[in-house]
């Protein structure tokens, strides 16, 4: 007997290790696929998007979502991320990309063991996601510190519990229970996750009526999604007109408002939308996977029926595909909610073996270009924040930190402070300091705040433009902090300067980082200090 049937029988003889021996690959796939995320979350260029969520983090410690602070999304996310950032005080930042990176893989996983639920060979499991990990949209949602990943980690959690409900001698109300509460815990993380919920109970009471599935069934998803959706619920009850402004009123009223400020209201029609869509999904290889799923679904429909896991995954993935173009205008992030049951569809129906050839060489070009393109992005993204290391510069999340830990000491040096004022939460998050409530939300809701009645701000806990100079002139904070709002285009307004001017009006004292990009305004009440302290050292300095 040679050595390698010899390994062969022992492993056959010995389960742990032919157990072993299956998961090596995946964990090994596993560990890179985290790695990269994480420097992915060093390297990213910091997103003004995070700010509202890093401010929620920090303030959901002492007060209350929508009853003390404006937040404009459903409440489960900051009540998790507030204990990260208590763990990790002065890198809240970094913990928290690290944390989404971390549930990137998570989601990862789910998606590969999904797939070999069905049967799914483990080689082309792992390459299905290795195309997901391929592609920008889902690189992104992972690794900044929004409120994408841990909602898309629950629906695919609950797709396996559904994938396992519908598996033959399966207790189908418990599995079906499960995923109920995961997708109702999905919609308190992010709204958009109703779609997928939804889908879920329409699909259960499709199948009660062809009593192909049973009530029990129907009613376990409904009992789950009561619970999960539970902090919402307790939200609102807490602060009713907190919740629907933050939820659903400033979402239907402050896009529309803006784009129209910037003379860009055409990004918010459904064929714009459309087209930003399939750019998004151009970046990596989803603009093929979705070709070849919709191109395999379409043959099984002109022979027999699909299976009830493919039927599930199928309606899961079109709800994706709503709650993606649910919101206005479109941002890459929004396509995640489709994400992990397009790439099990992607390996379940292994559309290259089943296509005609020139649709399968149409789809594989697709992929295949769009794989370079997204993995071409992730490794300039990787390279540019090298070359930036070795020339003396920290990657963009240090850089930050960096400025928030300035922040921190110039502060510091006048003794105990207030809250400082910012429309960038992102700057002051790690400093030391207390954020200001008022703004909370960043720019969102102040930028397009004088829509709303001034008695109602008050209420809300919020500031705009029109009130802004008696807001703080009655509550004046200890600094403001500016330079983070950059326009990004001719005609974008410029929200930081509002703060500017308030501040250069009332005699603010202006530091400047020593990275040239953090403005810190000192409160000319509060004690004079010397100078500013000096940079902290740099790499190769």
């Amino acid at each position: 007997m040679t050595v390698t049937e010899a390994a062969a029988a022992a492993d056959t003889a010995n389960p742990a290790r032919r157990r072993l021996a299956e998961i090596r690959l995946p964990l090994l796939a596993l560990g890179a696929a985290a790695l990269l995320l994480a420097a992915l979350a060093i390297a990213l260029p910091c997103d003004h998007d995070e700010g509202q969520y890093l401010a929620a983090a920090a303030l959901s410690g002492r007060l209350r979502p929508y009853a003390d602070f404006v937040y404009l999304q459903t409440p489960l996310q900051p009540h998790l991320t507030a204990l990260i950032a208590a763990l990790a005080p002065g890198w809240a930042f970094v913990a928290l990309r690290l944390f989404n990176a971390a549930i990137g893989v998570g989601v990862l996983a789910l998606a590969y063991a999904s797939q070999r639920r069905l049967g799914v060979p483990a080689p082309r499991a792992l390459i299905a996601c290795g195309l997901l990990l391929a592609a920008y949209p889902f690189q992104f949602s992972s690794v900044v510190a929004r409120n994408d990943a841990l909602p898309a980690l629950l629906e695919a959690a609950a797709m396996l519990a559904g994938l396992e409900a519908l598996a033959p001698g399966r207790a189908r109300w418990l599995g079906w229970t499960a995923a109920g509460l995961l997708l109702g815990a999905a919609a308190s993380a992010k709204i958009s996750y109703a779609f997928p919920l939804a889908a879920t109970g329409l699909y259960l009471l499709w199948g009660a009526w062809r009593r192909r599935l049973g009530l029990a069934s129907l009613i376990g998803c409904g009992l789950g999604a009561a619970a999960g959706l539970l902090p919402s619920l307790l939200a609102y009850l807490s602060a009713p007109e907190g919740f629907v402004w933050g939820v659903l009123t400033y979402a239907e009223t402050a896009p529309k408002a803006w784009y129209s400020q910037l003379g860009e209201a055409g990004r918010l029609s459904l064929p714009s939308r459309a087209m930003e869509g399939a750019f998004h999904l151009g970046v990596g290889p989803l603009l093929g996977i979705l070709a070849g799923v919709v191109l395999a679904a379409a043959l099984v429909r002109r022979g027999r029926a699909a299976s009830p896991s493919v039927g599930y995954l199928q309606a899961l993935a079109l709800a994706g595909l709503a709650a993606a173009f649910a919101p206005s205008p479109m941002q890459r992030q929004y396509l995640l909610p489709m994400l992990p049951p397009l790439i099990v569809l992607w390996g379940a129906q292994d559309p290259l073996s089943r296509l005609g050839k020139p649709s399968r060489q149409a789809v594989l070009a697709l992929v295949l270009i769009g794989l370079a393109i997204g993995l071409g992005r992730a490794g300039y993204v990787l390279g540019e924040a090298g070359l930036g290391w070795a020339g003396g510069r920290l990657p963009p999340a240090l850089a930050l930190e960096d400025e928030a830990h300035w922040i921190g000491r110039t502060l510091a040096q006048r003794g105990p402070a207030g809250p400082v004022a910012t429309l960038s939460p992102r700057a002051v998050l790690d400093s030391g300091a207390a954020l200001d409530p008022r703004f909370a939300a960043g720019a969102f809701a102040y930028r397009t705040g004088d829509l709303v009645p001034d008695a109602e701000q008050r209420r809300l806990h919020m500031t705009s433009p029109r009130t802004l100079a008696s807001d703080l002139d009655a509550t004046p904070p200890a600094a403001l902090v500016t330079g983070y709002e950059q326009p990004a285009g001719l005609h974008r307004r410029n929200v930081d300067d509002d703060l500017r001017a308030y501040a250069r009006s009332r005699g603010y004292q202006r530091r400047v980082s020593p990275d040239g990009v953090a403005e810190l305004w000192l409160n000319p009440l509060w004690a004079a200090s010397p100078a500013a302290p000096s940079p902290s050292r740099r790499p190769g300095s």
